[in-house]
């Protein structure tokens, strides 16, 4: 159904266009664009922020909607959006593996990213349901 490619690509270049926007900024430094945060947000694991795993799992959401899986896109896409709302408690969960983190302010990138990823999670459900109501 070109209908679920055609949203699954439109929700796709939000993710996308989120990498080009500034998504953070640490207090007293200069603000991180959602690519910084992509290539080096994997080393949050440590300290327990585990976010940056939405990333990969929204990835594998878009594959199988593309493949016509919407229903395991949609239950990926959740798992990716719980992710993604827990780095909003990045300073409570960094300081409970005993990490300082500064006082941080999300920026456009950040929520593009969310929506996105939200965007992504709604969408898969509602394909499922199209793709089952289909001849």
């Amino acid at each position: 159904m070109r209908l679920v490619r055609y949203v699954t690509l439109g929700i796709s270049l939000g993710w996308v266009g989120a990498l080009f926007l500034d998504a953070l900024q640490p207090e007293g430094a200069r603000p991180l664009t959602g690519w910084e945060l992509l290539t080096t947000g994997w080393r949050g694991a440590e300290a327990g922020i585990w976010a940056w795993f939405a990333n990969p799992l929204f990835g594998l959401a878009v594959c199988l909607l593309l493949m016509r899986r919407a229903q395991a896109a949609g239950a990926v896409a959740g798992v990716a959006l719980v992710l993604a709302l827990s780095s909003l408690a990045t300073g409570a969960l960094a300081a409970r593996a005993g990490y300082v983190v500064p006082a941080l302010v999300f920026g456009a990138g950040f929520y593009l990213w969310l929506v996105s990823l939200c965007a992504m999670w709604l969408w898969a459900w509602m394909a499922a349901y199209l793709l089952d109501k289909q001849p």
